[in-house]
C-alpha cells in the first residue's frame, strides 16, 4: 500500500514540477518576472482548477476557457513526460531514481524555453510572410477606381 501511495506522490509531484517549470522556461524567455499567478493568452487570470497538471488541460480539452484558443500541447507533453520520470525513478533504486530525477527536472525549464523561442520565431516568420502578403494585395484608391471604370 505504501508503494502504492509512493508512486501516486511521485506522479503528482513530477506533474506540478513539469508545470511549474515550462511557466519558469517560458517567462525567461520573455524575461517576465516568475511571481503571480498564472495567465490565459488572452490575459484572464486562471481560475485554481484550471491549474491542475494533466487534468485541466483534459477537461479543458486543450481549449481555454474564456477565449477559446488553443493551449500548447507542449504543456500536456511536458506534464506527462516528467510525471512519468518521476514515477519510473520511484521505481528504482534510491541513486540511479534520484539522477534520472535531477536530470530530468533541470532539463524541463531548458526544454520549455527552447520551445518558447522556437515558438516565437514560428510566428514572427509567419508575421513576416502574411504580413508581405497583405501589404502586396494592398489597393490604392487609384488603383480601385481603374478597376471600376
Amino acid at each position: 500500500m505504501l508503494e502504492v501511495v509512493i508512486q501516486i506522490y511521485a506522479f503528482l509531484l513530477g506533474a506540478s514540477l513539469a508545470s511549474f517549470l515550462v511557466v519558469v522556461g517560458e517567462r525567461g524567455y520573455k524575461k517576465l518576472s516568475i511571481n503571480g499567478r498564472s495567465k490565459c493568452i488572452c490575459g484572464r487570470q486562471l481560475t485554481w482548477w484550471e491549474n491542475i497538471p494533466i487534468i485541466s488541460y483534459l477537461i479543458l480539452k486543450g481549449v481555454a476557457r474564456c477565449c477559446k484558443s488553443k493551449i500548447p500541447k507542449y504543456y500536456l507533453i511536458t506534464e506527462i513526460s516528467l510525471a512519468s520520470t518521476w514515477l519510473l525513478a520511484a521505481n528504482l533504486p534510491q541513486k540511479a531514481g534520484l539522477v534520472i530525477i535531477v536530470v530530468a527536472t533541470l532539463l524541463t525549464p531548458l526544454n520549455a524555453y527552447r520551445v518558447a523561442k522556437a515558438r516565437s520565431r514560428f510566428e514572427e516568420k509567419i508575421y513576416q510572410q502574411v504580413g508581405s502578403v497583405v501589404n502586396d494585395n494592398d489597393l490604392s484608391s487609384e488603383q480601385i477606381s481603374e478597376n471600376s471604370e
